[in-house]
């Protein structure tokens, strides 16, 4: 929302820069979090827990997100006539 809120070029490519930046290192941060956790907790050993772990976590957030997706397209298929019946709704019965 932040790009289409400003109007200038340069403001629209610094937010895409500032919002890019912080999706790309909280993914990476979450994958070695989760990879160093897990392979704490699991006792795996340090030479398998980058390769091994990292690739499975990798795997697992793309998997999440390609669900997550799907389930957003299907939820605004269903909520977006939802709330415009229930605005039309509230309109009819405003006083």
């Amino acid at each position: 929302m932040g790009r289409f809120a400003s109007e200038k070029l340069a403001a629209k490519t610094v937010q895409s820069f500032i919002l890019g930046f912080t999706q790309i290192w909280l993914y990476a941060w979450g994958n070695g979090t989760l990879s160093h956790c897990f392979g704490q907790v699991t006792g795996t050993p340090d030479a398998w827990q980058k390769p091994a772990l990292n690739g499975f976590i990798r795997m697992a957030f793309c998997i999440t997100a390609m669900i997550g997706f799907e389930r957003y397209d299907i939820l605004s298929r269903v909520a977006v006539p939802a709330m415009l019946i229930f605005i039309l709704i509230s309109l009819l019965h405003w006083r």
